[in-house]
């Protein structure tokens, strides 16, 4: 949802030329938040770098400014709340990023408080579930590998409660304008009977369709507001199903058998109030939905796997068919001479979602069938059919290809020059997604699966995954450039940087790209590649901490079942070793 903006001053009653030796003087409410909004749109402009983090930061100081002048008015507490959740995320990185992203939070739930107004309540709160969101991830992100998650599913409850409250309201406000545009209806059918009107009607026109109205906040300002509409409402929603498909960590307990099918929690059933909005909409959005639902069914589908029952893995197949029809349907509509060429063509961005979205339900329906060959290993100490293993194989090579076709649909400047796009951490995650697929291809050439293909393959695969994770880390924007080189001694590689292009989220993506650069090299059992492996650590042991390793550690274990050599193997004393180093 985009936040509401306040207006700009007229430029008739903008200052006059200032000297640079003088530096400018606010000295009313509305001088202040206007040139904070000027300030802030300057940093959107440059998107990244030290310039558009200055400007964002100096947005803040004027948007505080303007609190002094009016503590109870909307605006200041609203504005200086989106752009301090904008520095938390792209310049910040821990702890002052968790420290910035709960002053946003304040400001928004004061924000909340302050305004009579149905539609800048709902852009408040709304951006209020989402920096909250924000906020359990990094926490969750920093956990140790066995803390327990209470604070995490505190944030995601409340998040999904002011999710749901928006949503409600936003379905009301839907409905009587609906009910105000059917009224309208009426009298402009009864105009066309008899003479013109002598006054203009269209003021009193409420269409969904309009994007911005003139609302007035109860103090006689101007502002910029989203006006309620289907699109909007379906993204509330979506939003909402990802952050429950998030809380359904304890749903396989709720299973009367093990053999039982799994069901899907009534949640899902959101999704018919989805379909009935596009129906309303004029512009369906069925893409976004099917891709909307399909990951939040992954994400419950992922949480209660770790039994590897049959149940889960045909749910997993009714994913992969849904999202395989689609995007067959958006290569029919990209085909040369194809009878739909009158269909629009799907935007890039939904394509790209569409098949990373598929790739990933390949990818855990080759977990699923991996820990189904481990259970049978574990419980008849023979291993596993070959067919059984060259399934495994096939469906990860499928999620391969998935990710190849994303990061070629990228465009070329994107992926000689990822770090430079807007888009970069987009084409960092399916760089990170092929190196952890290529390996996850050569592990099957060692017992207890030695499948043919991957023996036959395996050090092409261990090449291809080494490669992937360093053009990820590369390709981040956090300053890891020329393969997990030291931090620049311009800035003093020795210590931690306080920020970051990109900001935590780049980071963790450029630290996992690390991590499985390090296990790749491990897997190679090379000379010189163990040797490497002591040259990256070195390199990054001021930036890459324990907890990061313990993490990447935990997660390969319950998405793969075991480490090579089993517990206490050989893999599990090789990051025991690392974390020493570290």
């Amino acid at each position: 949802m985009a936040p509401p903006r306040r207006k700009p001053l007229d430029p008739s009653n903008a200052p006059k030329h200032i000297k640079k030796s003088k530096a400018p003087k606010y000295e009313t409410f509305e001088e202040a938040l206007d040139y904070g909004v000027e300030l802030e749109e300057k940093g959107e402009r440059y998107k990244t770098g030290e310039k558009a983090k200055r400007f964002y930061e100096e947005a803040c100081k004027l948007y505080e400014k303007a609190i002094e002048f009016d503590p109870q008015a909307f605006e200041g507490h609203y504005n200086l709340a989106r752009t301090l959740y904008t520095i938390s995320q792209i310049f910040l990185l821990p702890p002052l990023s968790s420290n910035t992203l709960e002053m946003a939070i304040n400001q928004y739930r004061l924000s909340q408080k302050l305004t009579e107004s149905p539609i800048l309540w709902i852009d408040a709160t709304f951006n209020l579930a989402v920096a909250l969101l924000s906020l359990a991830d990094l926490v969750e992100d920093l956990q140790e590998a066995d803390e327990q998650d209470a604070e995490v599913e505190s944030l995601r409850r409340e998040a999904a409660g002011w999710l749901t409250s928006v949503a409600e309201k936003q379905e009301g406000l839907l409905e009587e304008m609906e009910r105000q545009n059917a009224s309208v209806g009426e009298q402009e059918s009864i105009l066309d009977i008899g003479e013109e009107p002598e006054e203009d009607i269209d003021k009193h026109d409420h269409s969904p369709d309009q994007d911005e109205v003139q609302a007035e906040n109860g103090s006689g300002r101007a502002w910029e507001e989203t006006v309620t509409t289907p699109s909007l409402v379906l993204d509330t929603y979506i939003l909402l199903l990802s952050t429950l498909s998030l809380l359904s960590k304890d749903f396989s307990a709720s299973r009367p058998s093990p053999s039982a099918l799994p069901e899907i929690p009534p949640i899902f059933q959101k999704f018919r109030v989805l379909d009935s909005l596009c129906a309303r909409s004029g512009a369906p959005r069925t893409l976004d939905i099917l891709v909307a639902e399909a990951s939040a069914k992954l994400s419950v589908i992922r949480s209660a796997f770790e039994d590897g029952r049959p149940g889960w893995m045909e749910e997993c197949r009714m994913v992969i068919a849904t999202l395989k029809s689609s995007w067959e349907s958006i290569k029919d509509i990209d085909a040369p001479g194809s009878s739909t060429h009158n269909t629009p063509r799907i935007d890039q961005e939904t394509r790209i979602s569409v098949v990373c979205t598929l790739g990933d339900a390949y990818a855990l329906l080759a977990q699923l069938q991996r820990l189904s060959a481990l259970q049978i290993l574990l419980q008849t100490q023979t291993a596993p059919m070959i067919e059984q293993v060259q399934e495994i194989w096939t469906t990860l090579s499928l999620s391969t290809q998935c990710s190849s076709t994303a990061l070629s649909i990228l465009t070329p400047s994107q992926q000689a020059f990822p770090s430079t796009m807007p888009n970069r951490g987009e084409s960092s995650s399916v760089l990170l997604a092929l190196a952890s697929l290529s390996l996850q291809r050569a592990v099957l050439a060692d017992e207890p699966w030695r499948n043919a293909s991957a023996i036959k393959n395996k050090a092409q695969l261990i090449t291809n995954s080494i490669t992937y994770s360093r053009r990820a880390a590369e390709s981040s924007g956090t300053g890891w450039q020329t393969a997990l080189a030291p931090w620049p001694s311009v800035m003093g590689w020795q210590s931690r940087p306080s920020w970051v292009d990109g900001g935590w989220e780049a980071e963790q993506t450029a630290r996992e790209a690390i991590l499985s650069n390090i296990r790749s090299q491990f897997y190679k059992a090379a000379p010189e590649a163990l040797q490497e492996v002591e040259k990256t650590l070195l390199r990054v042991k001021n930036r890459l901490q324990p907890t990061d390793v313990r993490r990447f550690v935990k997660e390969l274990i319950e998405d793969h079942g075991i480490l090579r050599g089993g517990s206490g193997g050989e893999e599990e004393q090789f990051w025991e070793n690392v974390i020493n180093v570290l």
